[in-house]
């Protein structure tokens, strides 16, 4: 089995409920540090995973820490439910969907997703404008 350079493996590992249930409450001392813990548990596990699946090491990497800023910043592990399952199987469900979301907006991107709309009516009526300044054509 590959192994992280600190000799975390790169398999999912068990984790304990009550470290989730502690990292998904209130922002405490306590949460934070078990969110910490959640961190350092498995980031390299995301990484390999994605590595696994053919994205290149920078990508992997962009990938897990733009996950785990994701869900940092909205709380996901909020909703995890252990009865629906196991924590890895949350915690790829939650990759997958994060990098379908992050392959639509670079499609998104691509087809002009950052460039501003142009109301039609606007075009339209600039139209009328410049064609009510044509000189008349006696033919």
């Amino acid at each position: 089995m590959r192994e992280a350079p600190n000799n975390q493996p790169a398999r999912f590992p068990t984790t304990r409920l009550s470290l989730i249930l502690a990292a998904s409450g209130e922002p405490t001392p306590q949460s934070q540090e078990a969110l910490s813990t959640l961190c350092q548990i498995y980031w390299y596990p995301i990484y390999a995973y994605l590595r696994r699946r053919g994205y290149a090491a920078d990508e992997a990497e962009d990938y897990t820490q733009g996950f785990f800023t994701l869900v940092l910043e909205k709380h996901y592990l909020r909703d995890f439910q252990h009865e629906r399952g196991r924590f890895r199987s949350f915690l790829i469900g939650s990759i997958k969907h994060f990098l379908a979301n992050h392959q639509n907006w670079e499609r998104a991107q691509k087809r002009g997703g950052g460039v501003s709309a142009i109301s039609l009516d606007e075009v339209i009526q600039a139209g009328e404008i410049r064609y009510g300044r044509e000189p008349l054509d006696a033919l």
